[in-house]
């Protein structure tokens, strides 16, 4: 009892064909909408609205990179500046203390001489004295 429930193939091929001629006339049915052609039209104003709005975000946001890009460089521009001045500075400084290192160590070095020869002329003042006691 096999074919009992079965369809033919006949009764297969005449509902598939009914089946293809109801998508047919609800597909020209839709495509006939006088609504469609305006939700058609809206579509793409709405689209070429949200294109425009982009388009402008876009502009506005390149503008500003370049804006943000300029004051980087000149803010990396004032910082080189600056760095440039304080080593400038920092050198002017090291070699004024290198001079002042420089004058102090010849300052004690010629005190040192002085003190050096007070004590080689009192050296000599005793020793002269020593001798003229030996004399006597």
């Amino acid at each position: 009892m096999k074919g009992y429930k079965e369809s033919s193939p006949r009764d297969r091929q005449a509902a598939a064909g009914e089946r293809k001629k109801l998508a047919l006339e609800k597909f020209r049915k839709h495509a006939a909408d006088p609504a469609l052609d305006q939700r058609l039209t809206q579509r793409a104003e709405t689209r070429a609205e949200r294109t425009a709005l982009r388009d402008a975000a876009t502009f506005q946001r390149d503008q500003k990179n370049a804006r943000d890009a300029k004051l980087t460089q000149e803010a990396a521009e004032l910082a080189t500046q600056a760095a440039e001045k304080k080593r400038a500075e920092q050198a002017a400084q090291e070699a004024e203390r290198a001079r002042a290192e420089k004058s102090a160590a010849e300052h004690q070095t010629a005190a040192q001489v002085a003190h050096e020869a007070e004590r080689k002329a009192a050296r000599d003042i005793r020793y002269a004295a020593r001798k003229a006691r030996g004399r006597r």
